[in-house]
Order: C-alpha cells, then structure tokens, then sequence
C-alpha cells in the first residue's frame, strides 16, 4: 500500500518513511500542508493512506486543517477514493484527537506511544482498500 506522509520536519519525515518500509509499504513524501493536499489530488486514487503530522510549516499551519481540506476536496470531487487519514501528534491530548475525529481522520497515532496505533492504521486501511470493510 502506498502512503502519502504530510510532514514538515525532515528527520520526521524520514522517521516514518523507513518504518512505513520496514512495515512493508510504500511511501510518498509531502514537506507541507498545502503540497500534501496537491500531491494527494494527483494521487488519489493511488494511495492507501494518509498520514500527516499535527505541526506543519505554513501556509497551511496544521494537519486539522490538512484532514478538513482533503475531506472537502473528496466531498467536491465525487471521482476522488476517499482514503483513510491518521494524524500523528506528539502527545495525547484529547481535544485535537477529538477535533481530528470531527474534521475526518480515521483514526491518530500518538508518536511516543510506540508504532502499535500505527500498525492498527495500515492494517485499518488495507482492508478498506481491498474491499473488506464497509
């Protein structure tokens, strides 16, 4: 499965990369918000999953606002695959996974909890996108 990763932060980025490899997945990388909603459009219908860092570099200032817009490009364009989105923060906290739910995100992954989150994710996904679930 392919994963687009919406990430500002290049050692992150990389971070996610080799353990979205090492789980057996492909990757495309986005170093903003604004060039990851752009790369999942000329994308779409090619990834499984997208996962997207909660602090991103501007003009799009954060991963809520990331999940809202790739929501509403999919609800605007009825030919785009809606595809599950994790949003990864750094810690738990209740309000932005409650506001992640709202905007879209199927599910969120918090970074210093270990990879199990993740893992339930792609395992979430994979069976979305072969037909299994809903």
């Amino acid at each position: 499965m392919i994963v687009l990763i919406i990430c500002a932060d290049d050692s992150s980025r990389r971070a996610n990369s080799r353990l979205l490899r090492a789980l057996g997945h492909s990757y495309i990388e986005a170093k903003n918000g604004d060039s990851g909603i752009t790369t999942y459009l000329e994308y779409a219908n090619n990834i499984g999953m997208v996962l997207v860092d909660l602090v991103l570099d501007s003009p799009i200032p954060d991963g809520l606002d990331v999940i809202r817009g790739i929501r509403s490009t999919v609800e605007d364009e009825r030919r785009i695959v809606r595809v599950p989105i994790c949003l990864r923060l750094y810690e738990d906290d209740t309000a932005t996974i409650t506001k992640a739910l709202d905007y879209g995100a199927d599910s969120v992954w918090i970074w210093n909890t270990g990879a199990e989150a993740l893992v339930e994710a792609l395992a979430m996904a994979d069976q979305l996108n072969s037909g299994k679930l809903g």
